[in-house]
């Protein structure tokens, strides 16, 4: 195999000559990769990186190609299926990780993918800490919960858990705060529940009145 200088589909040309006589041929892969990414063959490139990713015996070379394919499939040629699979197939195999499952998500929200969504923050908050991360998992999760899946019961849940690693927390605050004026009776009085022992605490009378009355509400409608 040989690159003719300055003949770039010659090259092209040449190069699959080469990997179709020997599929292993991890050189004229990685000339296919460089040549198909400068003529932005963006489906010819995503095949090459797949291939390469196939042969690859480090670990880090096989994250890497596969984040690379990933990236491509849905930047490029905008298919989100097949960079759900990518990414999937790629934890599968090597483990679970910020970026991807940041990718993940980013990539369910744009399919509007919500089920799948809140799948991916749980797994998502199994590998984070306690800190400011874990509370802007939570908060999402919440919204996809309450917003989108109209599940309140398991929104709840979410906020109870975020509340308890801080109990100021704006945003799960106002999310509960908003629950107040649902229609649902069983959802506010739940989320008059998660707020009651905390207005205590802090003697906020307005806020604790309000929560009171929703709990006394509950109890004489039902």
């Amino acid at each position: 195999c040989r690159d003719v200088l300055g003949d770039v589909p010659g090259a092209i040309k040449s190069y699959r000559a080469c990997v179709a006589d020997k599929a292993d041929d991890d050189v004229a892969l990685e000339a296919l990769d460089g040549l198909y990414e400068r003529t932005e063959a963006w489906s010819e490139l995503a095949s090459v990186l797949e291939q390469r990713q196939a042969l690859a015996y480090n670990e880090g070379n096989r994250r890497t190609l596969g984040v690379r394919r990933a990236q491509l499939v849905s930047d490029r040629l905008n298919d989100l299926d097949m960079a759900v699979n990518v990414w999937r197939r790629l934890m599968d195999e090597l483990g679970p990780d910020q970026q991807g499952l940041s990718a993940l998500e980013s990539l369910h929200e744009r399919q509007k993918a919500w089920p799948e969504l809140a799948d991916v923050l749980e797994s998502h908050l199994e590998i984070v800490g306690d800190g400011p991360e874990r509370l802007e998992l939570l908060a999402k999760l919440d919204d996809v919960r309450r917003v989108h899946m109209s599940d309140s019961t398991a929104a709840l849940d979410a906020y109870r858990r975020a509340l308890a690693i801080d109990s100021k927390h704006s945003p799960t605050r106002a999310a509960l705060e908003a629950m107040l004026d649902n229609t649902d009776m069983p959802a506010r009085k739940d989320a008059a529940d998660v707020l009651h022992p905390i207005f205590e605490a802090e003697h906020d009378s307005a806020r604790l009145a309000r929560v009171l009355d929703i709990r006394s509400e509950e109890r004489r409608v039902g």
